[in-house]
């Protein structure tokens, strides 16, 4: 087996990471600096070509903030079901601060719990 790259961080399986960036929490710099300059436009043109309409369902698995699903609400209004799915309770806090809307879980990605 391979070492892990120098650089790189291997967490325990069913942990979130805990952050400790002074002012800021991670999941708030997160929202603040890479989901709209980077994270929006990207998720944007993803259902440009995904054709979401009235009735679909979302699932964005790993969701973070939930920009993907936050897009994904939009484009379906409230016809559609959208639920974001993070392992990390913080993340979804701020995500459910920006979209009380939408249906936020905390899970695994390996363990889903729907």
């Amino acid at each position: 087996m391979s070492s892990p790259h120098p650089g790189s961080v291997i967490l325990p399986q069913n942990q979130a990471p805990s952050y400790a960036m002074g002012q800021a929490s991670f999941p708030e710099m997160y929202e603040r600096w890479l989901v709209g300059s980077l994270f929006r436009p990207w998720a944007e043109v993803t259902f440009e070509e995904v054709k979401l309409t009235p009735g679909h369902r979302v699932l964005d698995i790993a969701c973070g903030t939930g920009i993907v699903a936050r897009v994904a609400r939009e484009r379906l209004g409230a016809a559609g079901c959208v639920v974001g799915v993070d392992i990390s309770p913080d993340m979804l806090a701020v995500a459910r601060t920006v979209a009380p809307d939408i249906d936020w879980r905390v899970g695994n990605a390996g363990a889903l719990p729907l």
